[in-house]
């Protein structure tokens, strides 16, 4: 990575940002993407456990899960509800499913229970649900030490929830890697804990990122076009150079969440996870909108691109 700046706003950002301005390029990115060891078994490409799904929402925990899969991980374990299961498995039958038998976030978090300390990494949110019971389930995953990515509606829950809230803030008091990857949207909601909704309005994207940064103390995907990434703190800041209008669709962020979390069951750490997922994303529609058009480029052909842009 080298440094990265506009030029029409280098004086504020240089007052902003002395030292954390970042460009990625695509022949380093490729580097680090295709690095593998050639004699690397599946217990060492990483595991990762992906919490999502509800009724009607079978998609999301799909698209991200198909992403997440195609990361280069070797062990996907989801847990989810069985009417979700049944959707899902006749599309991704290798992984590893955890249904709990009775339709609770209690039932859930016995199920998986036994891989705490096990998986290399959690992504929870897609498609996940809203209710008390969905709290509760990340109030019990905020207490496990492994790297973790929330998304779609666990960032909504910790916008309204105090009790998530507090739980956050104790987990990165460990230093624990925390990912989270609000739109406009979320990100506003978040923000609400700690600045005025008319504050807010009059930021712009590259402050946005940084007040969440800093706020929250976890590494920051604001989704949007140019998505900026940001460090705990904001120390680090990266804005996208990829992906367009074809990426504008419904279930886009849930491939970015299962790509990331992929990355980060692979060791990469949170600050390379969120740039490389981001990026890698964002090529591979590029590349399904120049090959289809971007009115024909649906969420699923993106994920068909991934393989696509590392060659």
């Amino acid at each position: 990575m080298s440094n990265y700046c506009e030029q029409k706003d280098k004086d504020r950002l240089d007052a902003l940002f002395p030292e954390g301005r970042y460009r990625l390029e695509e022949d380093y990115f490729k580097h680090r993407l295709n690095e593998a060891a050639g004699d690397n078994h599946k217990y060492q490409q990483g595991s990762l456990l992906l919490i999502a799904g509800s009724k009607g929402m079978s998609g999301s925990l799909l698209l991200s899960a198909l992403a997440a899969a195609k990361s280069g991980i070797g062990l996907l374990h989801i847990a989810t509800r069985k009417e979700v299961y049944r959707d899902v498995f006749p599309e991704l039958p290798g992984a590893l499913y955890h249904i709990p038998k009775e339709e609770t976030c209690s039932a859930m978090q016995k199920e998986i229970e036994p891989l705490r300390g096990k998986v290399n990494a959690l992504v929870a949110g897609p498609g996940l649900g809203l209710g008390r019971e969905e709290e509760n389930l990340l109030l019990f995953l905020l207490d496990w030490d492994q790297a973790l990515l929330l998304d779609a509606d666990a960032l909504t829950l910790l916008a309204k929830s105090p009790a998530l809230q507090e739980a956050l803030q104790k987990r990165q008091e460990r230093s624990s890697t925390t990912i989270l990857t609000p739109h406009e949207g979320e990100a506003k909601r978040l923000a609400l804990y700690h600045t005025s909704e008319e504050k807010w309005q009059k930021m712009t994207r590259l402050e946005k990122v940084t007040s969440l940064a800093k706020f929250y103390q976890c590494h920051i995907i604001l989704k949007g076009k140019g998505s900026l990434c940001a460090s705990p703190g904001a120390q680090k800041i990266y804005k996208n150079t990829s992906g367009g209008i074809g990426l504008a669709k419904g279930g886009s962020g849930d491939i970015l969440a299962g790509l990331a979390g992929g990355l980060l069951a692979q060791n990469f750490d949170g600050f390379e996870a969120t740039v490389f997922a981001t990026y890698w994303h964002g090529l591979a529609g590029d590349l399904a909108s120049k090959e289809k058009h971007w009115r024909c480029h649906l969420p699923k052909d993106t994920i068909d691109y991934l393989g696509k842009v590392l060659l």
